[in-house]
């Protein structure tokens, strides 16, 4: 059992020595804290690379499938994000995502509350 938690440990030094090469500097860090709260989310540590091998859990969180991802990056496999963007963190890559979820929910908002307004109106004539 120590000898697992003695390379759990040495891992985890890896991955936060290997992600000190990561942007972190993003203006719209806080932004993204503020959508990740109103999720009930917590961002992803800055040490963390935004690896495909992460996007599924995160798909799952935003409500968001792969397709959708797809549909949105133009991106036809899932490690291209981190191809093109090799110093960027998964932190701002479920950041941009929070982000088109925002508008994306919202824009969903109006058109149920059109579809809403219609069908009111079409009661009342």
């Amino acid at each position: 059992m120590a000898l697992d938690a003695q390379k759990a440990h040495i891992a985890h030094k890896a991955l936060r020595k290997a992600g000190e090469s990561l942007r972190k500097n993003f203006a719209d860090d806080k932004y993204w804290v503020d959508l990740a709260r109103d999720h009930d989310l917590i961002l992803p540590r800055w040490y963390l690379p935004a690896d495909s091998k992460y996007y599924a859990r995160w798909f799952k969180k935003l409500k968001m499938s792969r397709k959708e991802y797809f549909e949105l990056t133009g991106y036809t496999d899932l490690g291209e994000f981190q191809k093109l963007n090799p110093a960027w963190p998964l932190r701002a890559w479920v950041g941009l995502l929070l982000e088109y979820v925002l508008e994306r929910d919202a824009a969903r908002d109006r058109f149920h509350g059109m579809i809403g307004h219609e069908n009111r109106h079409e009661n009342n004539e």
